[in-house]
């Protein structure tokens, strides 16, 4: 479909081995450096740099982090600094290509206020149609509505859209450890030396 509404567009083929060894080269590099980092996907990570700002500032610390990253890797980082997840993720989006933003605690509802709830993480197509068809379009008027409405027309998530909108987010960043291996095994309720 795309080939047919753009003709004279190039089809480049991805190479999953270049991206895994680029984002393993990023993952050492952060690792190296940030005190806890969780690696989300092959290029997204949410470092949790609390008390970094006592001996440096946070946002110098992470832009000199990102320089560092594409020194060591020649790829261009986008970055954003807050209270939570929820709002990093959001802030990151919204500063790509390679805006760095920092969104303070104070500055969180009215940063996220006008933006579309399609850039809450994790509001799918189903969801996003059904509050657009009552007029919930931006995060401001779902950040208002009560939060038990919400439960009941969406279930346990409508509970959840709620806080993201409201800037809330107690996800702590979960340490990021590599698996060495991946292994799969059977318990069987006798023991067997049958090898399948």
């Amino acid at each position: 479909m795309a080939m047919h509404l753009c003709p004279q567009a190039k089809v480049i083929k991805g190479d999953m081995n270049l991206y895994a060894k680029l984002s393993h080269k990023v993952t050492s590099v952060i690792e190296e450096k940030a005190p806890v980092m969780e690696k989300a996907s092959i290029d997204e990570f949410y470092l949790d740099i609390t008390g970094m700002d006592k001996f440096y500032g946070g946002y110098t610390w992470t832009d000199e982090l990102a320089h560092l990253v594409t020194k060591e890797t020649g790829l261009p980082i986008s970055f954003a600094l807050s209270v939570n997840k929820t709002v990093s993720k959001i802030a990151t989006g919204e500063g790509k290509p390679l805006g760095n933003l920092e969104v303070p605690q104070v500055k969180v509802q009215s940063f996220l206020n006008p933006l579309s709830i399609r850039k809450i993480p994790m509001l799918g197509e189903v969801t996003f149609n059904l509050l657009s068809r009552i007029g919930i379009r931006n995060i401001q008027t779902l950040s208002e509505m009560p939060a038990e409405i919400l439960q009941q027309m969406i279930g346990k998530n409508g509970l959840e859209l709620w806080k993201k909108a409201n800037g809330i987010d107690n996800h702590p960043v979960e340490p990021y450890r590599e698996r060495k291996s991946i292994s799969k095994e059977h318990t069987f309720e006798q023991d067997t030396i049958d090898i399948p």
